[in-house]
């Protein structure tokens, strides 16, 4: 995975609150190795809404060749296949998250679209982007979402684009595309995470472990 900071994601990972470090630091440390401070352009947009019209339209090559390959397999459209990869590759890193996901996987794999449809959008107004993201991330806190997972499923999320598009149309410029994408989100999303696990000292994380328990 992307992520320097695999070790994590197990629940006897030392929590935020006990390292000895100015809250810019540990942002710092909590940004996936992918992370880029490269800004987004208009080209970066029209280039991944261009790759994800591949997978709405079920002409991704990836996905194309998986579903000729295994006939067997009931493959119902390419976007299916991208957010049950997602999600398989997702509690493959962090089993914990499973338990997160009470609603079904299709209700969450609509979640997931329109939080890429949001993401791939060129915000007119970066101040109601930035406060969009943040309600989104208010929601995560309170489940127990930790601020390091947000990387992780970054890297999740290029995984399942890169099987489903196959590698010759998920280059690594545009899955650079998609990094930088991501990491504008990041630079909104994991601030606030680690500000509210340093400001609760961790307790929606503990909580969350000790319902899984």
């Amino acid at each position: 995975m992307g992520s320097g900071n695999s070790l994590h994601t197990s629940s006897s990972s030392v929590s935020i609150h006990t390292l000895n470090k100015s809250q810019d630091e540990i942002v710092r440390i909590m940004m996936p190795t992918y992370y880029t401070k490269e800004p987004v352009t208009i080209q970066d947009i029209e280039i991944a809404k261009g790759l994800f019209n591949y997978i709405m339209e079920n002409k991704a090559p990836g996905f194309l060749s998986i579903k000729e390959s295994n006939p067997d397999k009931q493959y119902t459209s390419a976007l299916v296949y991208v957010y049950e990869t997602f999600y398989a590759r997702l509690f493959e890193v962090i089993p914990t998250a499973k338990d997160l996901f009470k609603t079904g996987f299709t209700s969450q794999g609509q979640g997931l679209v329109k939080l890429m449809a949001f993401l791939l959008m060129d915000p007119a107004d970066i101040e109601i982007f930035k406060k969009t993201l943040l309600e989104i991330t208010e929601k995560h806190n309170e489940r127990g979402i930790r601020a390091v997972e947000y990387g992780i499923a970054g890297d999740c999320l290029f995984y399942s684009l890169h099987k489903a598009l196959g590698p010759d149309v998920f280059t690594p410029y545009n899955r650079r595309v998609f990094e930088r994408i991501f990491s504008r989100s990041l630079s909104v999303i994991i601030p606030s995470a680690v500000s509210y696990e340093i400001k609760t000292r961790s307790s929606g994380q503990l909580k969350r472990y000790q319902e899984e328990q």
